[in-house]
């Protein structure tokens, strides 16, 4: 599970999550959670790839080899993230 700023809308901390661009929501069962404002594009037509130059926001903990897990159940899940630096 990887939650981008394309992927999900954060307002005042809160954020809804969409598996991809036209469907929302995650998959059912365990998952690692990457957190990350880099911007994704498609770096060619259908290969997706994230934009350089851009500085991340996150610390880097959540996003390179995190160990943030979560299980996602059936259902509406309420999900938090306590980030910190």
């Amino acid at each position: 599970m990887i939650i981008d700023y394309e992927q999900s809308a954060i307002s005042d901390g809160v954020f809804t999550l969409n598996y991809n661009a036209a469907s929302p929501g995650a998959r059912i069962g365990p998952h690692i959670v990457t957190i990350t404002t880099f911007k994704q594009e498609e770096l060619e037509p259908g290969v997706p790839g994230y934009q350089s130059g851009v500085e991340e926001r996150i610390p880097k903990k959540y996003w390179e080899n995190s160990e943030l897990k979560q299980i996602v159940r059936a259902g509406d899940n309420q999900i938090d993230f306590a980030l910190t630096q």
